[in-house]
């Protein structure tokens, strides 16, 4: 089972029990229904939590790694927030990017925001890091004034939202998950957010992925790139978002099973 938030009665869950219903597709659960299989005349697809078959091993892997990413999306010249990565010491190159400044700290491959924390200098976050041994992924801290978030299927966007109402964690970081207490707003994207996502998701060798796109005095970065989302906070919102985001499912579903 993948790290992640687990949430009890499952939207997704009913959506896909009902997708395949209505399709007349072959369906087994398994492991209490975090593990599902969709099989058609044409194609299958494997559900695991929230991550599905459509990206290889490598390339979620790839997207699961902060630092990794980072470095990706930058050899694609596709602006991104820099993300450094600390093992019991960071390179002098690093070091250097990250002096006289405040320090965001995050898990190298967590998700959620768990386990992010904001620091007053380089000296400070070496400090917390060594107290808690891991594999980090550090970052000069941002003003992010929002974040949106854009899932692309194989080129195409199927689904967009700012994450609004963000929370302000008890070091003075700004969160804006939505498992924060943050809430979804559905809009159209700009020309150029449409663009850095699309390119992202290529640049990673993704076919499914939902890149965070944050904007700040500086312009607009993309955050993270996540080879699993879930849409189970978006989905509470109202019987609309319920509705985009089973349409989303369900578009996601037919591009494997009816092809």
């Amino acid at each position: 089972m993948q790290d992640g938030e687990i949430i009890e009665d499952r939207i997704l869950d009913d959506i896909v029990r009902s997708y395949a219903s209505k399709r007349l597709v072959t369906l087994r659960s398994f492991s209490d229904d975090w593990v599902h299989h969709l099989t058609s005349d044409s194609g299958e697809l494997w559900l695991s939590g929230y991550k599905t078959s459509l990206n290889n091993s490598a390339a979620g892997a790839i997207a699961q790694d902060k630092v990794a990413t980072y470095e990706l999306l930058t050899t694609h010249d596709i602006a991104a927030v820099p993300h450094y990565l600390y093992r019991h010491s960071l390179s002098e190159q690093s070091a250097r990017a990250l002096s006289n400044q405040r320090i965001v700290t995050k898990p190298l491959t967590g998700t959620s925001g768990r386990g992010i924390k904001l620091h007053h200098n380089l000296v400070e976050a070496r400090l917390y890091m060594d107290q808690h041994p891991d594999s980090w992924a550090v970052s000069p801290y941002v003003e992010i004034h929002s974040e949106t978030r854009v899932i692309v299927l194989d080129g195409k966007i199927i689904l967009s939202f700012d994450k609004s109402g963000a929370v302000r964690h008890d070091d003075g970081l700004v969160l804006f998950n939505l498992s924060h207490g943050g809430t979804p707003q559905v809009r159209s994207l700009e020309d150029n957010e449409s663009e850095i996502a699309v390119r992202a998701q290529s640049a990673l060798g993704l076919s499914l992925c939902a890149v965070d796109i944050v904007s700040t005095p500086q312009g607009k970065f993309v955050l993270e790139v996540n080879d699993g989302f879930m849409l189970e906070h978006f989905m509470r919102v109202s019987e609309e978002y319920r509705q985009l985001g089973t349409e989303a499912y369900e578009t996601i579903f037919d591009s494997r099973l009816f092809t």
